[in-house]
């Protein structure tokens, strides 16, 4: 899987920047659980219209099934 440049930057400022991990299996681990968490639910994106991932996926599921009605 490809990550983008501009997510990979996150990644490093806002959790390997700020943590120290014991072992390559933490910090895989924190960085996972930072990237469902923060990222998808909780970290707005311009190119999204300033909403999270998971807000923008229940929006199109919305008028996705009001269309398909």
């Amino acid at each position: 899987m490809q990550i983008p440049e501009r997510m990979m930057r996150t990644i490093k400022e806002e959790v390997i920047w700020l943590n120290e991990f014991g072992s390559f299996e933490e910090a895989r681990e924190r960085i996972g659980r930072w990237i469902e968490v923060d990222y998808n639910k909780l970290y707005v994106h311009s190119g999204l219209g300033y909403i999270s991932p998971e807000e923008f996926e229940a929006e199109y599921k919305r008028e996705y099934f009001l269309e398909a009605a």
